[in-house]
């Protein structure tokens, strides 16, 4: 079970509140009319080439565990500090930066927004009851949680 699904049940949120959030986070989810399912790696490209024309910096967020020379592991990436917490949260494939300008309210300021997007390959259907899947969702919620913009992503049209 997801901690988004654990949360629900612990403060009475129907399960369709849950399944709509899911739903939204789920951005360019449908190939376009025509369209084929292509690669996790050609729909990573697009993304990040549409970024350079909406003010988005994405960098590719490799995450895992290798050895150094003398045996230890040394962990890499975001949310990787042990396995325990990679177990919970997976970050996502791509992270940055947007460009955000404050509204004059808030002194007119410009902010850094963190972006992250889970990578997907055209017309994957999310399914949180899969662990990794759920792991990957936990992430995308508490980057949202804390004012980020993170969903997963099947296509260009998610920034």
């Amino acid at each position: 079970m997801s901690i988004l699904h654990e949360w629900a049940a612990d403060w009475g949120v129907p399960a369709a509140a849950i399944a709509d959030l899911t739903a939204r986070l789920v951005r360019g989810s449908e190939p376009a009319p025509g369209e084929t399912a292509t690669s996790e790696g050609w729909v990573q490209a697009e993304i990040r080439k549409e970024c350079a024309g909406k003010g988005v910096l994405l960098w590719r967020n490799n995450v895992g565990v290798l050895k150094d020379q003398n045996g230890r592991a040394v962990r890499f990436g975001l949310c990787n500090e042990s396995k325990r917490l990679n177990e919970k949260f997976k970050s996502s494939d791509l992270v940055g930066v947007r460009c955000t300008i404050i509204t004059p309210d808030m002194v007119g300021k410009k902010i850094g927004q963190f972006v992250a997007r889970e990578v997907k390959k055209s017309g994957w259907k999310c399914n949180p009851a899969d662990p990794h899947t759920a792991a990957q969702l936990n992430y995308l919620l508490l980057v949202a949680s804390f004012g980020g913009d993170a969903a997963f992503a099947t296509g260009t049209g998610s920034l």
